[in-house]
């Protein structure tokens, strides 16, 4: 069976038509089965495309898991006709359409960064720890253990009241 063949398979039962540019990657590729791309990013062959998708579809109906990481992070496309030729990248325990990370602006653009989502993440997390939020979040969790620390203290008469109170 030819990949144009094997492509067709894959739109008739998944019920979705792949985006022409993403076609012409696998057609291109001759990504028939799954292949690294690099030493993290795994793409998925044609014949591997459908058993991907399930949770995709209950949580972005409009995006197709065409890879992984090789951890913790999907990478999608979206197959609503004629919006983008973005690449995107998730947490898969954060499957929702305001999650998703522009990882790239076309396949070319990945290519010449030789697919990477290493540095992409990298950066991501790096925003989100400087992120005045967190530092609520840090600060908060850090009084809650100094009063959990307190009450213990007085609960164990190592404090009285009287300082307790101060």
């Amino acid at each position: 069976m030819t990949i144009q063949q094997k492509i067709t398979d894959f739109e008739n039962a998944f019920g979705k038509k792949i985006p022409l540019f993403y076609v012409d990657f696998i057609v291109q590729e001759n990504l028939q089965n799954s292949r690294l791309f690099n030493n993290l990013t795994l793409l998925y062959g044609i014949d591997d495309l459908l058993k991907a998708q399930d949770l995709t579809q209950q949580y972005l109906p409009n995006y197709i898991k065409i890879g992984n990481d090789g951890g913790d992070y999907g990478i999608f496309i979206n197959i609503a006709p004629n919006v983008d030729d973005h690449i995107y990248i998730t947490e898969m325990g954060d499957l929702d359409v305001t999650s998703l990370e522009m990882l790239a602006n076309n396949l070319a653009d990945w290519a010449a960064k030789n697919y990477d989502t290493e540095q992409f993440l990298l950066v991501i997390y790096e925003n989100q720890v400087s992120s005045p939020l967190l530092k609520i979040k840090q600060s908060i969790a850090l009084i809650n253990t100094q009063i959990k620390n307190l009450n213990l203290k007085r609960n164990t008469a190592e404090l009285d009241l009287k300082s307790y109170i101060v």
